[in-house]
Protein backbone atom coordinates (compact mmCIF):
# COMPACT_ATOMS: atom_id res chain seq x y z
CA UNK A 1 0.00 0.00 0.00
CA UNK A 2 2.80 2.43 0.88
CA UNK A 3 4.56 1.70 -2.42
CA UNK A 4 1.32 2.33 -4.31
CA UNK A 5 0.79 5.64 -2.49
CA UNK A 6 4.38 6.65 -3.30
CA UNK A 7 3.87 5.80 -7.00
CA UNK A 8 0.63 7.78 -7.13
CA UNK A 9 2.30 10.75 -5.45
CA UNK A 10 5.23 10.63 -7.89
CA UNK A 11 2.85 10.40 -10.85
CA UNK A 12 0.90 13.44 -9.63
CA UNK A 13 4.09 15.42 -9.07
CA UNK A 14 5.41 14.43 -12.51
CA UNK A 15 2.19 15.44 -14.23
CA UNK A 16 1.98 18.76 -12.43
CA UNK A 17 5.57 19.66 -13.31
CA UNK A 18 5.00 18.96 -16.99
CA UNK A 19 2.99 22.17 -17.34
CA UNK A 20 4.25 25.71 -17.04
CA UNK A 21 2.46 29.02 -17.09
CA UNK A 22 2.98 30.95 -20.29
CA UNK A 23 4.44 34.39 -19.61
CA UNK A 24 2.51 35.80 -22.56
CA UNK A 25 -0.94 34.23 -22.28
CA UNK A 26 -1.04 33.13 -18.66
CA UNK A 27 -2.29 29.71 -19.77
CA UNK A 28 -0.87 26.42 -18.54
CA UNK A 29 1.04 24.88 -21.43
CA UNK A 30 2.67 21.47 -21.59
CA UNK A 31 6.46 21.76 -21.51
CA UNK A 32 6.78 19.92 -24.83
CA UNK A 33 4.40 22.39 -26.51
CA UNK A 34 5.85 25.59 -25.06
CA UNK A 35 8.09 26.40 -28.02
CA UNK A 36 5.19 26.21 -30.49
CA UNK A 37 2.91 28.10 -28.10
CA UNK A 38 5.42 30.93 -27.77
CA UNK A 39 5.97 31.06 -31.53
CA UNK A 40 2.26 31.40 -32.20
CA UNK A 41 1.69 33.89 -29.38
CA UNK A 42 4.53 36.09 -30.65
CA UNK A 43 3.28 36.13 -34.25
CA UNK A 44 0.81 38.86 -33.35
CA UNK A 45 1.92 40.91 -30.35
CA UNK A 46 -1.51 42.56 -30.02
CA UNK A 47 -3.36 39.26 -29.79
CA UNK A 48 -4.41 39.85 -26.17
CA UNK A 49 -6.03 43.18 -27.02
CA UNK A 50 -7.82 41.64 -29.98
CA UNK A 51 -8.96 38.68 -27.90
CA UNK A 52 -10.32 40.92 -25.14
CA UNK A 53 -12.11 43.13 -27.67
CA UNK A 54 -13.68 40.08 -29.30
CA UNK A 55 -14.84 38.72 -25.94
CA UNK A 56 -16.32 42.12 -25.04
CA UNK A 57 -18.24 42.25 -28.34
CA UNK A 58 -19.52 38.72 -27.78
CA UNK A 59 -20.75 39.50 -24.27
CA UNK A 60 -22.45 42.69 -25.49
CA UNK A 61 -24.08 40.72 -28.29
CA UNK A 62 -25.38 38.14 -25.87
CA UNK A 63 -26.81 40.83 -23.59
CA UNK A 64 -28.56 42.45 -26.56
CA UNK A 65 -29.93 39.08 -27.66
CA UNK A 66 -31.22 38.40 -24.13
CA UNK A 67 -32.96 41.77 -24.10
CA UNK A 68 -34.53 41.06 -27.50
CA UNK A 69 -35.79 37.69 -26.30
CA UNK A 70 -37.24 39.26 -23.17
CA UNK A 71 -39.03 42.00 -25.15
CA UNK A 72 -40.42 39.46 -27.61
CA UNK A 73 -41.72 37.22 -24.83
CA UNK A 74 -43.36 40.18 -23.08
CA UNK A 75 -45.00 41.23 -26.34
CA UNK A 76 -46.19 37.69 -27.01
CA UNK A 77 -47.61 37.47 -23.48
CA UNK A 78 -49.65 40.63 -24.05
CA UNK A 79 -50.86 39.50 -27.46
CA UNK A 80 -51.67 35.89 -26.49
CA UNK A 81 -52.96 35.81 -22.90
CA UNK A 82 -54.65 32.48 -23.69
CA UNK A 83 -51.22 30.81 -23.87
CA UNK A 84 -49.67 32.43 -20.81
CA UNK A 85 -52.46 32.22 -18.24
CA UNK A 86 -51.59 31.29 -14.67
CA UNK A 87 -54.73 29.48 -13.47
Amino acid sequence: QAALDKNVKQTIETRSTQYVKSPITGQLVHVNEMEEHMRIALLDPKWREKKEALEARRSEGISEQDADISRNLARLTRQRPDIFTTD
